[in-house]
């Protein structure tokens, strides 16, 4: 090992120690995102090395298209890239997305646009962009959600060749958990989807305890937080049997909150809406499951 492979193992070994204590990301660039040249059919991302200044990328890879430019387009500008990640979580939440790639970019989450680094312009030429990265705040849906990105392929636009022809390319990471205490303090209030009844009962069954144990310990931590605990159904069976039923339900995670956890009946309000308070539509399996829930929101 000469010395100057020794000078920079030097360099980067703290930050990568560090980056090694991190949490692994809820989805990063790698073999599972696609490409697609029209948006219409769409293939496996390659895969590169990940520049070792940036030790907060850990589990994320450089990506690009199997798609070459030609002498011409090095020359002339190069078609955009549409890249996509699709991952599924079981909660609402919020996490944070890094992102950077050679030329220009523009981010969109489940349809709705991130943001963008610059014009979509294939003769910016803009090749070291992927020094820094920028960051999006992202509204978590549970289940699946989509990263989309537009990226113009990489190429040496003006006067010179790109003798190796190389592709479109970008890096990017999605970190942060869904937590309950990060939801609630970004929006003010949380859909519940870990806690689980007996069918048409407000008995809770036992495998909802790890989520009643993330509800107590919030509560614990901030003992000035007040917040009502709200029971929701889907439409199956009628409005006012799924009212009550869902004031039942709300009920009992006061109750449990209050017996197993100790936590004040002060600081805590039950509350049934039934079916009048939807989040999805109610015509599929998955819209009933999202709209059978607890929510938690916070109270002044």
């Amino acid at each position: 090992m000469n010395i100057l492979r020794i000078l920079l193992v030097l360099l980067f070994l703290p930050a990568i120690a560090q980056a090694q204590a991190q949490a692994p990301p809820l989805v990063a660039s790698d073999t599972h995102t696609e490409f697609s040249l029209d948006g219409k059919k769409w293939s496996p991302a390659i895969v590169a090395w990940i520049y070792p200044g940036w030790p907060t990328m850990k589990d994320a890879l450089w990506i690009w298209s199997s798609y070459k430019v030609s002498p011409e387009e090095a020359l002339n500008g190069s078609p955009v890239i549409t890249f996509r990640r699709t991952f599924t979580v079981k909660a609402r939440g919020r996490a944070t997305l890094q992102i950077t790639a050679d030329n220009g970019y523009e981010a969109s989450f489940n349809g709705k646009l991130l943001g963008s680094n610059g014009p979509m312009d294939p003769k910016s030429g803009n090749d070291q962009d992927w020094h820094t990265f920028d960051t999006y705040d992202v509204p978590l849906n549970p289940g699946p959600n989509t990263l989309t990105i537009r990226a113009v392929n990489y190429h040496s636009p003006g006067a010179t060749r790109d003798p190796e022809a190389n592709p479109g390319g970008l890096v990017f990471k999605l970190a942060g958990a869904p937590t309950l205490a990060r939801t609630l303090a970004a929006g003010g209030k949380a859909e519940v989807y870990g806690i689980h009844f007996d069918i048409d009962k407000a008995t809770i069954k036992p495998e909802s305890k790890p989520v009643l144990d993330e509800i107590a310990a919030l509560l614990k931590s901030e003992p000035a937080l007040r917040v009502e605990i709200s029971g929701h159904t889907d439409s199956t069976g009628a409005s006012d049997h799924n009212m009550t039923l869902s004031k039942q339900r709300a009920d009992a995670v006061v109750g449990a909150l209050g017996k197993d956890y100790g936590i004040a009946a002060a600081r805590m309000s039950a509350a049934g809406y039934g079916d009048t308070r939807p989040v999805a539509g109610n015509d599929t399996p998955d819209g009933r499951t999202e709209n059978r829930r607890v929510e938690i929101r916070k109270l002044p």
